[in-house]
């Protein structure tokens, strides 16, 4: 009876993830040329938001922001000089005077960046939502575009206004046979036959005493109808700029952070599922199931395959699916090698580049220096399309009973697959975070 209804459950999970990942390919097939609206040519780049918003008026009426803010002949309103020499120095990693502790751009993350706020008037805004002589606003896609250009966060060649996007084709969608490795990746997740497990998933693993690292995951399993919760957090302000004003907001704690809720539950023997959602309204479903055990192969290996979808899973999704792969030693660490591939790594829903996969390989370790604490390193070097710097991390880590908690330190806010392929900001700034776990068993 038990055995009918364990294989009942994995062929719903079956089901279940390949509608899951049917309804993702069809919704990829997005398109950005009509949604610029009064600005045509309006790309997600800093020129050309230089260029179509900042210092020119659109066919709605709406007028250029150069009219306040600048300092040809006067003081620029809210201090803030969109100037083409200056804007850029004057809003990326820059603090807010209207409002303090908060930054007016903060790379990669646009629901923490307050020109996205104060165009997009959402609530906690101090005065007006700009532009001020508004209504006309923006556009809803004027501003998606100005949000997705925060969010690429790239910072190197902008500075001298080159674009690195080539012209937008009217539609992407995923390269040919993905559809087949995504469902083979899927029945990972609930296909593979439930075997007797080898050793206890409830006892407390020394060296493997969590379900991640700081944002790659690990081997450590969930005893079936069991379930743990994740809290990360990564606070905004880069630690590696002046040592004064960081102290000043107490080494980022002053500013705001991008926060993530995690749920996971084991569904099957071997086998988990679970989902994260963070702060900047990207959500990740994910399920892992252990193929091999080191009792039996020397290493312990698990398929992984997850789907992060951006803005509540309504616009970018970013398929992924690869192998996690780990080394106990003893009770004293444990060592891990993650080979990951994601798809559609760029955000946008237009294919902007030649490839918009990310191939890379999670490197990781966490070693018992006290009979409960740890110190936890990982990093993800990666290649084809990478729009940031390789994301590394290191982090002290104190186990109390069911409970975990990491303070780290990061120069990444990611912690999805797509937010890791991607790496972090190409002025490589670090900041500091922390992850808080509970296992319910």
């Amino acid at each position: 009876m038990l055995r009918a209804q364990s294989a009942l459950l994995s062929k719903f999970c079956v089901a279940a993830s390949i509608v899951c990942g049917a309804a993702a390919f069809s919704a990829c097939d997005e398109s950005l040329s009509s949604i610029a609206g009064p600005t045509p040519n309006l790309e997600p780049t800093f020129s050309s938001i230089q260029q179509n918003i900042f210092e020119s008026t659109d066919s709605a009426g709406r007028t250029a922001c150069t009219t306040c803010h600048t300092s040809t002949g006067r003081t620029p309103s809210g201090g803030l000089n969109l100037n083409h020499d200056v804007a850029y120095d004057q809003l990326v990693n820059r603090v807010s005077v209207e409002k303090a502790g908060t930054m007016r751009v903060l790379p990669g993350n646009s629901e923490s960046s307050y020109l996205y706020q104060k165009v997009e008037g959402t609530a906690g805004i101090v005065g007006r939502r700009m532009p001020q002589n508004g209504p006309p606003y923006l556009t809803d896609g004027q501003i998606l575009i100005i949000k997705r250009w925060i969010e690429l966060a790239r910072r190197t060649t902008e500075r001298t206004h080159v674009s690195r996007f080539r012209q937008e084709p009217p539609m992407t969608r995923l390269p040919w046979g993905c559809g087949a490795l995504l469902a083979a990746a899927l029945l990972l997740g609930g296909a593979a036959p439930a075997r007797a497990q080898d050793d206890d998933a409830a006892a407390l693993r020394l060296a493997e005493p969590d379900f991640t690292l700081i944002a790659l995951p690990t081997s450590l399993r969930l005893p079936q109808w069991r379930s743990a919760f994740r809290v990360t957090h990564r606070f905004n302000r880069p630690l590696n700029d002046d040592f004064g004003d960081v102290a000043g907001d107490l080494f980022g704690l002053d500013s705001g952070a991008q926060i993530g809720l995690e749920f996971r539950m084991g569904v099957i023997p071997n086998g988990q599922v679970g989902i994260h959602r963070t702060s900047n309204k990207t959500i990740e479903l994910f399920s892992q199931y252990r193929v091999l055990s080191e009792q039996k192969a020397f290493v312990d290996v698990s398929g992984y395959f997850s789907i992060d979808g951006t803005n509540n899973f309504q616009d970018s999704y970013s398929p992924a699916f690869g192998a996690i792969v780990s080394r106990t030693i003893g009770d004293v660490a444990a060592i891990y090698v993650e080979p990951m591939w994601v798809n559609n790594t760029n955000p946008l829903p237009g294919a902007l580049v030649d490839d918009n996969s990310t191939f890379f390989v999670g490197l990781g370790t966490r070693v018992r220096i006290r009979p409960s604490v740890y110190v936890v390193a990982e990093v993800a070097p990666h290649t084809g399309y990478k729009p940031g710097v390789t994301q590394g991390s290191f982090a002290i880590e104190k186990r109390v009973g069911g409970h975990s908690f990491q303070l780290n330190f990061s120069n990444s806010f990611g912690t999805t697959m797509a937010q890791i392929a991607r790496g972090g900001p190409q002025d490589n700034d670090w900041f500091l975070g922390f992850n808080i776990s509970r296992k319910f068993f």
